[in-house]
């Protein structure tokens, strides 16, 4: 499991340090060994473990029922994923189409959510941070509530 927020600098070359935190956890046989990145659901650039990658969208196309729909939505993730070696000090290097399409520079702030990570500039996370925490308890129970109604229908 992916937690945590973790800052590192995206350098001139594009290389953005994987946190080893996150690379404690992750197991070839597993997880694979490469990163994909590809654009996010929530509009920021989302890293997955290439297998953790690879069982979510096999799971996403069956999900979506309209032909149009899932053309529409492979097209845009595909096309857009890289393959991300990791190289032999932990860094991957971030295609410069998506540096540029999420305006990446800088310090950066790498999440983990869970099964993959979030890169937002650290601007970005701040902000997102600031927004989300009023909010964060009322979250939390409502989160809890759904959760707990889901294993009671046996979900």
């Amino acid at each position: 499991m992916l937690f945590g927020i973790h800052e590192h600098s995206l350098d001139s070359k594009n290389r953005l340090a994987i946190p080893s935190a996150v690379r404690d956890v992750l197991r070839p046989d597993v997880h694979g060994e490469r990163f994909i990145a590809a654009p996010g659901l929530n509009g920021c650039l989302w890293l997955w473990p290439e297998k953790t990658f690879a069982r979510w969208a096999e799971s996403q196309g069956q999900t979506l029922s309209n032909p149009e729909e899932v053309a529409r939505f492979e097209f845009l993730l595909f096309s857009q994923a890289s393959s991300l070696p990791l190289d032999r000090v932990g860094r991957v290097c971030l295609p410069e189409r998506l540096v540029k399409w999420y305006g990446l520079s800088g310090t950066l702030a790498i999440a983990g959510v869970r099964d993959h990570l979030e890169v937002r500039t650290k601007a970005e996370m701040d902000e997102l941070m600031s927004s989300l925490e009023p909010a964060f308890l009322d979250s939390w129970r409502k989160a809890r509530q759904a959760l707990d109604e889901r294993s009671a229908s046996g979900k």
